[in-house]
């Protein structure tokens, strides 16, 4: 073993924008490009196309399994047979349709088209356009709270920072604690959204809200004001093992770096470098099944241990 320092290309699809795996069964994977929706049944080792269209914006599979749901072609869309097909969902039309944001206790399901919020009404079968005062022009990512049913929490992570709603997204404040710069992923640590662990990276690296405060936690990355963080991933054994992983890339020249911490992030440790890593994310039953995925230069790559 070496800790993580040799990846595979696993083949399969190019310029992947988001890689996801099925919280149940960890070989099951989809992967939304700009050449089309992608999926493997044994973990990446082989892939088909599922889509004829081929840009795909993003792809986010339901925390129980039930389904599976992607924005392209101006709608969003969903699945029930595990990636294998897919049919429009509901009636929303939108250009420029891109993150999917999904509650862990399934009641809470967005979208959003650069500034415009859309909150799926299980009532009524149908989206509805969120009338709020989140003031941003593009929505980066959408996090709801894993019990948004019980406190209708969302967070949005936007070019100016996080955003915070406690009323299904109606009303927005801005999260003080840290720098008003682009905030590109957002990480939940636990169940319980203000009671655990919970991340933002960007520029100026990675920050914890704990107690409901926001602190850098960045020791032992490398490149300051020159680089940006482009993702997270956290360990679903997190409570046990203080896992997690980042990325962190150069504003000013061409190199990303992959850091894993076992603290809860009070250090980093350098694992691998590459031109350009966009996203990282592990086994749904990690470390258990110890292997990492990572989408670097657009392409899969994986690594055992």
């Amino acid at each position: 073993a070496d800790e993580g320092a040799t990846w595979t290309y696993v083949g399969g699809p190019s310029a992947v924008r988001r890689l996801v795996f099925h919280p149940l069964q960890p070989a099951l994977a989809l992967a939304a490009t700009s050449n089309g929706l992608w999926r493997s049944a044994d973990a990446g080792i082989s892939w088909t196309r599922v889509t004829t269209e081929t840009q795909i914006f993003d792809t986010a599979f339901a925390a129980d399994g039930s389904a599976a749901y992607a924005t392209f072609l101006s709608h969003i869309w969903r699945s029930e047979d595990a990636g294998l097909t897919w049919q429009q969902f509901t009636g929303l039309t939108a250009d420029f349709l891109d993150p999917i944001g999904l509650s862990a206790d399934g009641a809470g399901l967005f979208t959003s088209a650069r500034g415009t919020l859309f909150r799926y009404e299980p009532s009524a079968g149908e989206f509805v356009t969120v009338t709020t005062n989140l003031a941003t022009g593009y929505v980066l990512r959408l996090a709801p709270s894993p019990t948004y049913a019980a406190d209708q929490t969302l967070l949005a992570s936007t070019y100016d920072g996080v955003w915070i709603s406690k009323d299904r997204g109606a009303t927005f404040t801005l999260s003080d604690g840290f720098f008003t710069l682009p905030v590109y992923t957002l990480a939940a640590t636990t169940n319980d959204v203000n009671g655990g662990d919970f991340f933002a990276a960007g520029e100026y690296g990675v920050w914890r809200r704990r107690g409901g405060a926001w602190l850098p936690t960045n020791t032992g990355l490398f490149g300051g004001s020159a680089a940006y963080v482009s993702d997270m991933a956290v360990s679903p054994a997190y409570a046990a093992d203080g896992t997690l992983f980042t990325t962190q890339a150069s504003s000013v020249s061409v190199g990303t770096a992959l850091f894993k911490s076992t603290d809860r992030a009070a250090t980093w440790r350098y694992v691998k470098s590459a031109g350009y890593i966009s996203q990282i994310e592990l086994s749904p039953d990690f470390p258990t099944d110890p292997r990492a995925f990572m989408v670097a230069d657009q392409r899969v790559l994986t690594s055992t241990d």
